[in-house]
Formats: C-alpha cells, sequence, structure tokens
C-alpha cells in the first residue's frame, strides 16, 4: 500500500472520527445523553424477593453496592428481608444471604455495566425486618445510597460508606462506630457509650446520649452534636478543617484543652477564659480539641 493511499485512508478515519465528535457535542449541548441506550430501562419499583430466615442471628453483616438499605422492627416478630428494584435484574445480580454461627451476611451483587464512554451502575434497595432483641453486632459497609436503620438494639454498630445519606434514629449502642468518605449523616436519639465518628468531609448532625466516650476526626465538614441527659466522661476531637458545634447538658463538668494552628474556639458560657484551657464548672472531665483551622464551638444548653 502506498503511502498517498495510507494518508488518504487516515484523513478519511479522521474525518469520520471528528464528524462523530461534533455530533456528540450537539447532542450534549442540547440537553441529551446518547449513551443511555447503553443502560437498562428504569420503571415502577417492583418486588424482586422476600426471604424468611428461620435460622437464629445474633450478629449482621451487609455489603451494599447502589441504592439502599432499610432496617426496621419486625411486627411480626419474623426475621425478614425484601429486595426491590426500578430495574430488571435477572437472578445473579439479586442479593445473596447466608447464614452460618449465626452471623446473617447479605452481599448486593448488582454490576456495573460499561461501555465505551460511561458506566452505570443498576440500584436495588433491601428491607430488613429484625426482631426485637440485643444483637452482638452489625456491620455495614456501603458505597453510595440511602440508608435508615431504626429502632435497634445492637452492642455494636458499625458503619462504613464512600458516600450516600444515613438516617440513625431510635437506636441504642454500647459502641458506635462511623467511617464516611463523604455525605450526609443525620443521628437522631440514639443512645450510645461510645462513639467514634471519622469523616473524610460531608455532614453530620447528632441529638442523643454518649455516655463514656466522644471521639471526633474530621478532615473538613460540620458537626453539629446536641448531646442529652449527661456529658461523656471524655472528649477528644481532631480536626483539619471545618465546622464543629457541640452542646452539653447543664450538669456537664469539663476542661477542654485546646491545640491549634489556626482557626477559632468559642467557649459559650458565662465566665468561661480567654484562652486554653477552658474549664467549665470544676473541670472533672478531661476534654481534648486538636484542629489546624476552622471553627468549633461547645456550648451548654439553655
Amino acid at each position: 500500500m502506498s503511502r498517498r493511499t495510507v494518508a488518504l485512508l487516515t484523513a478519511v478515519v479522521w474525518t469520520f472520527v471528528l464528524a462523530g465528535a461534533v455530533a456528540i457535542f450537539f447532542i450534549f449541548a442540547q440537553g441529551s445523553n446518547p449513551f443511555t441506550n447503553f443502560n437498562p430501562i428504569k420503571g415502577e419499583m417492583k418486588q424482586l424477593q422476600q426471604r424468611t430466615i428461620n435460622d437464629e442471628v445474633t450478629s449482621i453483616s451487609i455489603e451494599w453496592i447502589a441504592g439502599g438499605v432499610h432496617i426496621k422492627k419486625a411486627t411480626d416478630g419474623r426475621l425478614q428481608l425484601v429486595e426491590k428494584s426500578q430495574y430488571d435484574l435477572d437472578m445473579k445480580q439479586w442479593v445473596d444471604v447466608t447464614v452460618k454461627n449465626g452471623k446473617l451476611t447479605i452481599k448486593s451483587r448488582v454490576k456495573s455495566i460499561w461501555n465505551i464512554f460511561t458506566f452505570f451502575t443498576p440500584s436495588s434497595y433491601l428491607e430488613l425486618y429484625l426482631p426485637e432483641k440485643l444483637y452482638e453486632e452489625l456491620v455495614m459497609d456501603s458505597t453510595s445510597g440511602e440508608y435508615i436503620i431504626e429502632n435497634l438494639q445492637v452492642k455494636k454498630l458499625n458503619l462504613k460508606a464512600t458516600s450516600g445519606n444515613f438516617d440513625i434514629r431510635n437506636t441504642t449502642s454500647e459502641e458506635l462506630f462511623i467511617d464516611v468518605t463523604s455525605g450526609n449523616l443525620k443521628i437522631d436519639q440514639v443512645v450510645t457509650d461510645n462513639l467514634n465518628l471519622k469523616m473524610t468531609s460531608g455532614d453530620t448532625s447528632f441529638n442523643g446520649v454518649v455516655g463514656e466516650r466522644f471521639k471526633a476526626v474530621m478532615t473538613s465538614g460540620r458537626i453539629r452534636a446536641n448531646l442529652l441527659e449527661i456529658a461523656p466522661a471524655d472528649l477528644d476531637i481532631n480536626m483539619t478543617s471545618g465546622l464543629i458545634e457541640m452542646t452539653f447538658v447543664k450538669e456537664a463538668d469539663f476542661e477542654v484543652t485546646v491545640e491549634k494552628t489556626s482557626g477559632m474556639f468559642n467557649a459559650n458560657w458565662p465566665q468561661a477564659s480567654s484562652s486554653s484551657p477552658y474549664k467549665y464548672q470544676s473541670g472533672r472531665d478531661d476534654y481534648r480539641v486538636s484542629m489546624t483551622s476552622g471553627v468549633v464551638t461547645f456550648k451548654i444548653q439553655p
């Protein structure tokens, strides 16, 4: 093949590539996506499966990819799960469920769909109905989605998420561990002995009781904590930047030592000192705050 022929073929190929790129650009400019036909068709929410677990379950592990999970109290005393989706998923992508040595393991099996330019992950939703009792542990590892946990009694609650929205309410645990890269967490009417919160970014609101230890590590974002009934015996905050607002009961009694590179710490109560350490009442409990920048405010409930 002569050089002239090769050059001609090359020019023809690049002409088609350029024409296709221009066409795609104009389609996107008009608000359309030419690649949606590669993705499954989204329809009405429908039930994929419903299962009743008759085995004795003392701990639970959930791995979810996209969509969401809702954990709620069973009204009939039976442990049941219902999986739903707006997509026509084949059985190979339905949730995998196993029980071994009292541990219920639930794994999402939806697969991402790839084409030349994009990828897409169909979502599915799990409703988990738990009989009312004290569970040893609940571990949830999620990529993204909407997650609700309510009316649960568990010794250890461990949540890890890349992103998404979490709503935890009316729940009691001895230990509560939360590790999120980004997202929104709403924790309401939760009682725990130890709260360990790790955030890269996002927004967290806490309204509940922490009896022994409150620990938070935050790169950026916002934490608003309203601590009810009692103040924790120990508190440790480490923040790179962001905003943290802590509200304590009048009966609290602590001294907080603040180490900061820059930023601001606000001690919002009468007769508070103007520099670290900041004492409220006799300074019985030892609290620590370490911050690179940002704003931390400690308040007392009116």
